[in-house]
């Protein structure tokens, strides 16, 4: 928060925080990233449900393997983390959103043809879904009328470290004007 002058500060304050200790975890692919992620979210005592085509004894000690329903049914936090094959893709649709539990925060690291964006949509419109972060989008750049029907929608860019900062900044900008 260095740089930033009192209005940007407050600003920042009065978006409402989340308290993730106690909370419960999805995580969608067991890979590498999808251990890191646990790990993270271990040390923060959030309880981690993973759902993956194969176990890793890795996997186990970081968190308990369940059936893909009862993960969207149990996670306050859902992140997808795994690859884009036939069997993956439109795995968020709407008929899995609806075994989500309301208020459910959607994170995918993974590909854009993962979720379904009009069933997306309509989730984030409803209120079934709270929040979305996007790595990725089906169709890149996301569309103007995408973009503006995902209004709870942040669109996470894989950035180098170089170019970062400004980034960041000019997304907030382009934010502040939407």
């Amino acid at each position: 928060m260095r740089g930033l002058d009192a209005e940007h500060r407050l600003r920042y304050w009065r978006r409402p925080l989340i308290e993730v200790s106690g909370k419960t975890a999805g995580i969608v692919g067991s890979g590498r990233i999808g251990q890191a992620v646990a790990r993270i979210l271990r040390a923060m005592n959030v309880h981690v449900l993973a759902y993956s085509r194969t176990e890793r004894a890795e996997g186990r000690a970081l968190a308990d393997y369940v059936p893909l329903d009862t993960l969207l049914r149990e996670a306050d936090f859902i992140f997808l983390h795994c690859p884009l094959t036939p069997e993956t893709e439109a795995l968020i649709n709407a008929d899995r959103i609806a075994k989500m539990k309301d208020g459910v925060i959607l994170v995918n690291n993974g590909r854009g043809q993962l979720i379904v964006e009009a069933d997306l949509a309509a989730a984030l419109a409803s209120g079934k879904v709270a929040h979305a972060a996007l790595d990725v989008v089906s169709t890149e750049p996301i569309r103007r009328t995408t973009r503006s029907s995902m209004r709870q929608t942040a669109s996470l860019r894989r950035i180098s470290r170089g170019r970062r900062r400004r980034r960041v900044s000019a997304s907030c900008r382009r934010r502040r004007t939407m």
